[in-house]
This record gives structure tokens, sequence and C-alpha cells, in this order.
């Protein structure tokens, strides 16, 4: 019995659990959202137990990856701790991991028993492994197909092959002994099978050895016989190759001697080209020289004209600069006074504008002092008549007598009388009534002009003030007027002193500027000549100092030309002399038929002959050293070929002896691997028929699974033995039918049933150290509610009677069972841990 005590991972991936997190017995519920770290978490246990990296990449579906990302990329070192259990008995291991630049490998491993105090077991990555494994008796392989269901793996059993679901087959119902058995079985087969083709192999080499020794007897005789040939035609070959020894050195020696000749020959001719090329080489440099000392007479002559043309050219040049500067001051002189004159005459023009405009406002000064005093004059008439028209005493009493009479006549109820009555005091009412309005229209009119008066008076001061401003322009405009003529009287001094010949100012000017453009290309004219006068100059003296040098150097030229050909001449003389000192070689008496008769050389050799005649004496004198070589060397291997295969062809009768008694130990091999492959059919033929009844177990367990999974719509399952792909019973289509015309999320749920199926077919036979924890990572994700609540009544109740520990990992809400243990883990490290209480009875 194996369970999972409790782990501890510190930067292993996402996980960071710096602390144990302890696991009890029972239903574990792991939850997280994605990429939490909830599947790390089988990772971190499985390595953390076997140790082997491909076990990480086997869970993600890539065993070769390695430890590649083991490490948390933030982090050089990672640590995994898993406690379990074995029997009563438990232990820990400790791994820990180091990143080396871009590789990470495991750097130790301990094993530790901690049932009652700690004693350390193992330590080494190798010895923990082995001890490992020794006491779980079950590999991580082996674990992942029984223990470990991934959603994403379901399929695993049905990829495997057959020999691998065999091997796990009979490893967990206790049919190891068949395996060891058949392995050390075939072991000895394969065995005997390389010891047989070994044995076939050499059989063939000594046959064939026995064979070449056979033919090598044979050949014994033809050698013996092509030895004695070789030293019978030996001696003749000999005393050729010293003949032509001979007469190879004397036509070397005929040929050196006529080399010498010709050598000399050939000197004296290059000497006499030489001493050719020598007196062309004089007459060249006395031509050259004379050329020169003429070109040298003719610069001098000419640098004197181009000194006095230099000299009148820069005096020209100063006399323009100098009008060119007084022009050009002059010139800026009369740009100012333009400038100043047209100021002043923009100004003179903005004074008449405000002068006009004053003497308009003088004007109008004067025409409202006249209106002043004709408002006065109206003024004082309108006064004069308002004295005039005050209503007399006796209008106002006759007035109120009349009306007081008529009034009075009417209370006495006599109308006639009151009207007669009031008639004459209506009339004094009205006369008074049209006075007063009159004193009132006339009081209007002499306020009103009093405004008048008041407005006009107002304006008097600005129009003085104004009069003074027109005065003031005036006095400024007469002063300009004045500066313009001072200023035309100075152009015009200026103009006759220079005499331009204009009348105006801009004309004098624009002379002026084109005087100053005329005399700018002028200059520039002579200043060009004389750069190019200076620069003909300089070219005469360059020209002049080079020619001197030219000269002076042809002058050492024709000396040493001279003296060169003098030592030509005297080293002719010399080759002569020597050539006549070289006599030619006469044969040695050996060759002197063979020289008379001209079989060496013609009677007057030449170096050609004499080189033919020496070609094909080395000619026959390499091929007869090539042949004695060639005898000398097949002597010397025909002696070792005789003496050798004579030794060799005294081991013939051995040989043959020895090859029988390989034949005889081939034929016994042959036996024994006969007898081994009959052996292991007999094992596997035994393990087969134990493993019979495997596959009906795994259909009942999982026709029992699937039928509670999908209450009872799919009751019975068939299983090929071959393949273990999966056909169900459908009870709606009355028919069995194949998986994989099923949605994604049946197909997971018959693949779940076929996993646990298969794990609880083998845990009856399983070794008492087989792990009774199950994982269950991510089961419920292609699940709908209805059979998400179902698969987890099943987990829950009927799963727990088989295993001591279920792992469910999921991100999706379920409901959590009683007396469960629920882990929450959020970026890799653990949030919090509770325990689901067993609700109260009501």
């Amino acid at each position: 019995m194996v369970v999972i005590r409790s782990l501890r991972a510190i930067n292993f991936r996402r996980l960071n659990i710096p602390e144990p997190l302890q696991l009890d017995r029972g239903f574990i519920i792991i939850k997280g959202r994605n990429e939490a770290g909830k599947s790390t978490l089988i990772e971190a246990t499985l390595f953390g137990i076997y140790g082997d990296h491909q076990a990480i990449g086997a869970i993600r579906g890539n065993p070769q990856r390695g430890y590649a990302e083991v490490v948390n990329h933030r982090s050089r070192r990672a640590l995994v701790e898993v406690e379990f259990e074995v029997e009563g008995r438990r232990y820990r291991v400790v791994r820990e991991l180091e990143r080396e630049g871009d590789s990470i490998k495991q750097t130790s491993a301990r094993l530790i028993e901690v049932t009652s105090s700690e004693r350390l077991i193992a330590t080494g990555v190798k010895a923990v492994n082995e001890e490992v494994q020794r006491i779980l008796r079950v590999s991580w392989r082996e674990m992942l197909t029984t223990n470990i269901v991934a959603q994403k793996d379901l399929e695993r059993i049905i990829e495997m092959s057959k020999g691998d679901r065999e091997r796990i087959i009979n490893l967990m119902m206790g049919l190891e002994s068949y395996n060891k058995a058949i392995s050390i079985l075939d072991e000895e087969r394969r065995e005997k099978e390389r010891r047989k083709s070994e044995l076939e192999k050499s059989i063939r080499e000594l046959e064939g050895k026995i064979g070449e020794l056979e033919k090598l007897k044979e050949a014994i005789v033809e050698w013996r016989n092509a030895l004695r040939n070789i030293q019978d035609e030996l001696p003749k070959l000999l005393e050729r190759e010293k003949t032509l020894k001979l007469a190879r050195d004397y036509l070397e020696e005929l040929y050196k001697a006529l080399m010498a000749r010709s050598k000399i020959e050939s000197e004296i001719k290059v000497l006499e080209g030489q001493a050719k090329t020598l007196r062309q080489a004089i007459e060249d440099a006395e031509r050259r020289l004379r050329e020169y000392e003429s070109e040298l007479k003719a610069i001098s002559e000419k640098r004197p004209l181009v000194a006095q043309e230099l000299d009148k050219i820069g005096s020209e040049l100063k006399q323009v600069q100098e009008m060119l500067r007084k022009s050009s001051e002059l010139l800026l002189e009369m740009k100012r006074y333009y400038n100043e004159r047209e100021e002043i005459v923009s100004r003179i023009n903005r004074l008449a504008e405000r002068i006009s405009s004053s003497e308009l406002e003088v004007k109008r000064l004067e025409a409202a002092r006249a209106e002043i005093e004709e408002l006065r004059a109206q003024k004082s008439r309108l006064e004069e008549r308002l004295s005039h028209l005050s209503t007399p005493l006796w209008v106002k009493v006759g007035a109120v007598v009349s009306l007081s009479v008529a009034v009075l006549s009417l209370l006495l109820l006599n109308p006639l009388v009151s009207a007669l009555v009031s008639l004459p005091g209506i009339a004094l009412a009205l006369i008074a009534a049209w006075r007063v309005k009159l004193q009132h229209s006339l009081r209007d009119q002499v306020v009103k002009l009093e405004s008048e008066l008041k407005a006009r008076e107002a304006l008097i001061p600005s129009f003085e003030r104004e009069r003074s401003v027109l005065e003031e322009l005036l006095k400024e405009k007469s002063a300009l007027e004045a500066r313009v003529k001072e200023l035309e009287e100075l152009v015009s001094r200026v103009v006759g002193e220079y005499g331009l010949g204009r009348e105006s100012l801009a004309d004098a000017i624009d002379a002026l500027e084109g005087e100053v453009e005329r005399l700018k290309s002028r200059e520039e004219e002579l200043r060009r000549g004389l750069a190019e006068l200076e620069a003909e100059e300089k070219a005469l003296e360059d020209v002049e100092k080079r020619r001197r040098n030219d000269v002076e150097d042809l002058q050492r030229q024709l000396e040493e030309l001279r003296s060169g050909l003098g030592r030509v001449e005297e080293e002719r003389r010399r080759l002569e002399e020597e050539y006549r000192g070289i006599a030619l070689p006469h044969p040695p008496q050996e060759l002197a038929s063979l020289a008379e008769s001209g079989a060496l050389t013609p009677q007057t050799p030449t170096l050609d002959t004499v080189k033919a005649a020496i070609g094909r004496v080395v000619d026959e004198l390499n091929k007869i050293a090539q042949t004695r070589a060639t005898w000398e060397t097949r002597m010397l291997d025909l002696r070792e070929r005789i003496r050798e295969a004579e030794e060799k062809v005294s081991q013939l009768d051995k040989l043959r002896g020895d090859a029988e008694a390989l034949r005889s130990e081939l034929q016994q091999a042959e036996e024994d691997i006969a007898v081994a492959l009959k052996a292991i059919e007999a094992m596997r033929e035994i393990s087969k028929k134990r493993r019979e009844a495997f596959a009906p177990s795994v259909e009942n367990y999982m026709s029992w699974v699937i039928s509670y999974f999908t209450d009872g719509r799919y009751r019975a399952v068939k299983l090929n033995p071959e393949n273990y792909d999966i056909e169900v019973y459908d009870s709606e289509a009355g028919r069995w039918m194949r998986r994989d015309i099923y949605s994604g999320g049946t197909n997971d749920q018959f693949l779940l049933a076929m996993r646990i199926a298969f794990t609880l077919t083998l845990l009856p036979g399983a070794k008492g150290s087989y792990p009774r924890f199950l994982v269950l990572d991510e089961p419920l994700g292609s699940s709908d509610v209805e059979r998400r609540e179902r698969i987890m009544k099943f987990f829950t109740g009927e799963l727990t009677r088989y295993f001591d520990q279920i792992f469910l990992i999921t991100h999706v809400d379920v409901d959590e069972p009683p007396n469960s243990t629920v882990v929450y883990i959020e970026d890799g490290r653990i949030a919090r841990v509770s325990r689901v209480e067993q609700p109260e009875e009501q």
C-alpha cells in the first residue's frame, strides 16, 4: 500500500510551497484557475518520488523535453520534497535542481526513512532512484498508465503497444516472474544466436583460409620457376646497364662542352645587343640634350617679356582698384544723399497733407466765431421780446370779474345774462393764455441758443491749438524744403566735379553704379590676366628648373652609357677568347666503335642531337634500372612469398581440425536456440492464458462505471483485446456502436471509464506495495452539469472503496462532498486548505 503524505516544492515551475502540504487519506480536491499550478503538483510528486526527468515531459505528452523549464525562470535553483508511506513505513525523498546557463541538472537527492526517527537510506541521484524503485516495485511509466488519469491523456492505454500493455498487466497481476523468465530465456536465446552467428562467421573464415592455403601450395611451385628465370637473365641486364652508363657519362660531358660554347655564344649575342642598345641610347641622350638646351634658351628669352607684361598689368590693376575705391565711396555717399532727400521729400508730402488738414480746421474756427456772434444776436432779440410779453393786471382782473358775474347769473337761473356777461371774461382769458404760450416758446428758443453757444464756445480752444500746430508745421516744411534745396545744390556740385553729366540725383547714381560695375569687371579681367601671367611665369620657372635637372641627368647618363659601352666591348672580347679555349671530349675506348659509326651522335654534334642521344640512353637506362629493380624486388618478394607460404601451408592440417570442432559447436548452438524458443513460447502461452480473464474483467468494470456515469443509457461495453478500442451498447439505438461516432464529451467519459476499469481490474492481483492513491486530472471539463454530478457521486462513493487517497484536480465548480479536503492553489502557491465537515443530521 502506497499513499502520499506530504509535498513541498520551491521554484518548481510555477510552484512555490515552502512549507509541506500535508495530505491525509480520503477524497482531496485541488482547485484553482487555469495555469495556477494544479497539474504541476502531480509533476512535482511524480518527479520527487522517481527522480526521472522523462516523467515530467511524459505527463505533458513529450518525454524528450527533460528538465526544460522545470526551474522557475526567476530562480537558479529548485527543490522538491515528497513524503510517502509504504506498508506502514514512511519515507521522505528530497531532490534539488540547478540551472547552469541554458541547461538544468539534478544536483542532489536524499532518501530518508521517517517512520519513528529519521534515518538516511541513500544519497545521490542514481542510488536514491534505485532504492525507491526497490521499495515501490512500480515504475513511473506503470503508474502513469494506472494511477494517474488525465483528461488530456485518456487514450494512453489505446495508444500503447500490445507488448507494453501485456508487460504492465503481467507486472500488476503478479506475473513478473513470467516476464523475468521470458526475459532470461530471450536473453539466452539472443546470446546463443550471437554465438551461432560468430561460429558461422568463424567457419566461413576458416574454410576460406583452408581454400587459400591449398591454392597457396600450388602457387609455391610457380613462384620457384619464376625465381630461377630471373636469376638467369639478370647478369645480361647488368652488362647492358654498364655500357649505357659509359655512353651517358660521355654524352653528358659532350653536352656540357657544347652547352658552355652555346652559353658563351648567347652571352656574346646579348653583349652585342647591349652594345647596340647603348649606342642607340647615347644617340638619343645626345639628341634630347640638344633639345633641352634649345628649350632653355627659348625660356630665358621669354621670361623677361612675361615679367614686363606682369608689371604693366599690375600697374593698371592698381589704377583701376583706386578708381573703383573712389567710385564706390562716391556711390555710397550719393546713395546716402539720395535716401536722405527721398526721406525729406516724403516727410514734406506728409506735412503738406497735415497742413492742408490744419488749414481746414482754422477755416472752421473762423466760421465758428461768426456763428457764435450770430447766435448771441439772436439770443438778445429773443430776450427783448420776452420782456414785452408779460400779461397786464387789468386783463387778469377783468377776466376774473366777468367769469364771476357769469357764474352768479347762472346760479340766479338766468342763462342768457350769464352767457352775455361771460363773453368778455372768456376773451380776456384767451388773450392771457396766448401770451403765456408765446412766452414759453421764446424761452425754449433761448435755452436752445444758449446750448449751441456753449458747444461753439467749447471748440474755440481746440481751434486755437490747431492754429499753433499749423504755424509749427509750416515752419518745419520750410526747413525741410531748405534742406532739399541744400542737398540738390550739393549733388549738383558733386556731379559737376566728377563730370557725370546727369541732371537728376537718380540718373547720377545709375551712371555711377554703371561705372563701378565696369571698373569691377575690368579689375576681375586684370586679375585673371595677372594670374595667368604669374602661372605662366611659374610654369616657365618650373620648366626651366626641370630642364636644367634633365640636362644634368642626361650628361651623367651619357657618361654612364659611354662607360657601360666600353665595359660591354671588353667583356665581348673576353668571351670570344674563352670560347676558343673550350675543346670537345673524345669517346671512351669501349664506345669508340659506336661513336665512329654515328650510333651515338652525328659526326658534327649539336646540342639538340646530343640532348636527343642522352634522352635515348637515359630512357633505356631507366627502363633497364626499372627492370632490374623490378626483378630484384620480384626476387625478394618471391623468396619472401615462398617462405611465408611454406609457413602457412604447414598450418593446413590444424585449420582443418579447428573447422571441424567449430561445426560441432555450431550444431549444439542451433539445438540450444530451438530449445529456448520452445521454452519462451511455452511461457508466453502460460502468461497469455493467465491474462485471458483480464479483458472481460475490464469490460465488466467499465460497463459498471459507464452505466453509473450515464444513468443507464450505456449499459454494456465490448473491448477489443488487440488494441483496446471500445464499442458500447446504446439502449436508445438498440445496437452496439463504436465510440468515435459520439461527441467529444461522451468519448472522454468512455475513456475515463476504461482507465478506471483498467486500474480496478489490476488491483486484486497487484503487489502489496501497489499505490493506493488515484489522481484524476481535470476529468470533468467536457461533461455537462448532470453527468458531472453523476461522475462526482461515483468518485466520492464507489471509488473510495478501492483507493485510500483520491486526488481530483479541477477548475470547474463542483459540490464539495463531506469529509473531503479542499486545497486552493493560486499562482503556484497554496492559498488555503479546508476540510468539509459532515453535515449534522436533522
